[in-house]
């Protein structure tokens, strides 16, 4: 696999969560993978890693990848302990997910409010899980 992000903690006790001084908890608060990512999301933290579910949020966004098995793993874990998480839509010819949305144009706004309409959580989520997964 092609690596995309190298951190480094100087501390094992540090957190190595980014944003999590500038989110307003007293909004929705989303989390992602990437902190570039997190950038285009409102109020959003990134964990640097695709352990989202270690970051307090009420929205967790997973990257776009449905044959990752780890990634798939991560998110019916997420959706069996209640949480709400974004499943993607489909795409025929690629994955498509926030980094990919940038180069292609579509605005900040655009994209919170395509977040906003995939966002799911009990048996709805279970239902676009099970329709998105591709392992």
């Amino acid at each position: 696999t092609k690596m995309r992000y190298i951190s480094i903690k100087t501390h094992d006790e540090v957190d190595k969560i980014y944003g999590k001084y500038e989110v307003d908890r007293s909004q929705t608060v989303y989390c992602c993978e990437g902190p570039l990512d997190s950038l285009f999301v409102d109020n959003c933290l990134a964990t640097c890693d695709s352990g989202l579910l270690r970051a307090k949020a009420d929205v967790y966004i997973f990257d776009n990848e449905p044959r990752n098995k780890e990634i798939v793993e991560l998110i019916e874990k997420s959706i069996n302990l209640g949480k709400h998480v974004v499943i993607w839509p489909t795409s025929p010819d690629k994955k498509i997910d926030i980094n990919d949305m940038i180069q292609m144009g579509l605005s900040r706004v655009d994209i919170n409010e395509i977040i906003t309409q995939c966002t799911y959580s009990g048996l709805k989520a279970k239902l676009e899980f099970t329709n998105w997964r591709k392992v």
